[in-house]
């Protein structure tokens, strides 16, 4: 066993603290600035040593006891051990930080303080994966401990929404009620809506019985939810155990319908404030009063649209939006959504925003407005085109300020200029942190 004795000197983009020893770069998981203590070496790889606290000696000063009794092993959340208002702050500086190092742009003095929530830190995730296991002592579900595919079994979870939450202690009698022999892990996909229904997705690791189908569609009666539905293996296909009605989520005034499984940003209130945010951003400085924005032709693009949530506000601001998604089941859900909420001026494609030669038959013209919301990967094709064929406004909702800063540089050399950055709180007690940022030429 290895120890080290360190001080905290900051904390990093991936939530753990970093210090220095004997010329090694030190990362702790679950550390805070200030921290004083005695850590034990877990890894070490060219001058990189990852480590973990053994013994705390004296606290940095904005550490605080965390929430939730099981923070740190579970690794559900890695900021809960941190004063909210020195979280903010860090996540703000990771976003500048990423432009410095990554775009070697310096925007400390355009990144505006992080955009936070109203009202308290937990309760706010509305979209979970709980993991679960039959076990021989009974069934498990929570989540995974850090850096690790042992399950955590909770008893509750703080972070949760709390129609997610009271539906741990009645999954796991469940499971233990089931009859087949699933021992590998199983994914139980939750969400919940507006209105607090709920609904779930089984991912079963094998083909439940009569009885075992039975089973869970008898659950879903006595639970109340909304929708149940079966996905066996890798298959696309999805089986309906239970149909009452959909979920939905009021946004920028209508109604977005979802399922379990398909994406939608886990805190329902930071997101409307988002499309508020993104609309304003689109439209030039206020998103008020409608019309078209000064310069525009009227059209407004929505790349990695899903399932319409900036697709359908936009169409409010646009004479013709046109979405693009690569995932056909969020393409065919943006569809209904447009249908169902009576926009006409809309139209959804399916392409793969990763490829190149995709990417190369979009025909926006010099003074349209480009909205992207990527995944973690970014949008590198997709700014390479922008770079070479600019449209006259783009405004990138990101959620990793890394590739956000990747992208961006790309996007300054091919002409663009940023002009707003807004890092937005989606994740509390976590590490994530979105940001939106606009270019104008």
């Amino acid at each position: 066993m290895e120890l080290l004795q360190l001080t905290i000197q900051r904390l990093t983009s991936g939530g753990s603290g970093l210090a220095h020893y004997g010329g090694e770069t030190v990362f702790v998981p679950f550390a805070a600035p200030g921290d004083e203590m005695t850590a034990q070496v877990t890894r070490r790889r060219k001058g990189i040593v990852e480590a973990e606290r053994v013994t705390l000696h004296r606290p940095g000063a904005h550490r605080r006891t965390p929430p939730c009794p099981l923070f740190g092993t579970c690794g559900g959340c890695q900021t809960q051990h941190l004063e909210p208002a020195f979280v903010h702050e860090q996540k703000r500086e990771w976003v500048v930080d990423g432009f410095r190092r990554i775009a070697h742009l310096e925007v400390e003095g355009m990144c505006a303080p992080l955009f936070t929530p109203p009202g308290e830190e937990g309760g706010y995730r509305r979209r979970a994966a709980f993991k679960a296991r039959i076990t021989s002592r009974g069934a498990v579900v929570g989540f995974y401990a850090p850096r690790s595919r042992t399950i955590v079994d909770l008893p509750a979870c703080p972070a949760l929404v709390p129609p997610l939450e009271r539906l741990i202690a009645p999954l796991r009698a469940l499971l233990e009620s089931l009859q087949g022999a699933y021992e590998e892990v199983m994914e139980i996909e939750a969400a919940s809506d507006d209105e607090g229904r709920t609904a779930l997705l089984f991912h079963l690791p094998g083909t439940p019985s009569r009885r075992d189908r039975d089973r869970l569609s008898a659950f879903a009666v006595e639970q109340g939810l909304a929708q149940t539905w079966l996905r066996l293996g890798e298959a696309e296909k999805w089986s309906p155990l239970r149909l009452e009605v959909e979920l939905s989520d009021q946004v920028a005034g209508q109604r977005l319908a979802f399922r379990p499984g398909e994406f939608v940003q886990a805190h329902a209130e930071q997101n409307r404030r988002l499309v508020d945010l993104v609309l304003a951003y689109a439209w030039g400085e206020t998103a008020e009063g409608g019309g078209i924005p000064p310069g525009a032709s009227g059209r407004a693009w929505d790349l990695f649209c899903g399932i319409g949530n900036f697709t359908l506000p936009l169409a409010r601001l646009f004479h013709r939006v046109i979405g693009v998604e690569g995932n056909l089941r969020s393409v065919e859900r943006a569809r209904r959504n447009a249908s169902a909420n009576g926009v006409e001026n809309v139209r959804i494609r399916q392409e793969n925003l990763f490829s190149q030669e995709a990417v190369a038959s979009l025909d926006w013209s010099p003074g349209e407005v480009v909205v992207l919301d990527p995944p973690r990967e970014g949008a590198e094709a997709v700014c390479a085109r922008l770079a070479d064929h600019p449209a006259g406004r783009v405004v990138y909702v990101s959620c990793d300020p890394a590739t956000l800063a990747r992208d961006a540089a790309r996007l300054i050399a091919g002409g663009w200029r940023l002009d707003r950055l807004q890092p937005v709180e989606m994740f509390p007690w976590t590490r994530h942190v979105e940001a939106v940022a606009r270019f104008v030429r």
